[in-house]
């Protein structure tokens, strides 16, 4: 677990605790709801979405963030990154990437290795040179074209 997981858990917890007056604990596996170890944490209310690209024939399988804070959670934690990944690859995913809004798109993994690439927004700016980054334009055109419309 991260310093931006524990954090934002930790936030959870509190804010909880002043709405629902639950008393606060000192040790975190003690909030057995967000810590249910003292290496995991628990991130409550992700939207799951699947759709099938009639185009690529690839299937997107879309976590959504319910709210900023939890958005930016899954920007900043390396450990929110780590379980995307583990989950991709089990999945045996094309690619892993999070979609940043205004800011683009931050690919994990592509076709199983780590990557580490940041595209612009403006998809027609870009012009890919190798088969890897011609996968990674057509993944996020793909992903537009389900979720964006």
């Amino acid at each position: 677990m991260d310093d931006a997981l524990l954090a934002y858990l930790l936030e959870d917890a509190k804010r909880n605790a002043e709405t629902i007056h639950w008393p606060l604990l000192s040790h975190e596996s003690q909030y057995q709801h967000y810590f249910p170890t003292d290496t995991t944490g628990r991130v409550d209310s992700i939207d799951l979405e699947t759709q099938l690209d009639s185009v690529s024939g690839q299937l997107y399988v879309s976590f959504t963030a319910v709210t900023s804070r939890m958005s930016r959670l899954f920007q900043q934690s390396a450990s929110v990154a780590k379980w995307f990944k583990d989950l991709g690859e089990q999945l045996r995913a094309t690619a892993v990437f999070l979609h940043l809004e205004a800011e683009g798109y931050r690919f994990l993994t592509l076709q199983g290795k780590p990557m580490e690439a940041t595209l612009d927004q403006d998809l027609d700016k870009q012009h890919p040179t190798t088969p890897a980054a011609t996968l990674v334009l057509e993944m996020c055109r793909g992903y537009e074209r389900l979720y964006l419309v």
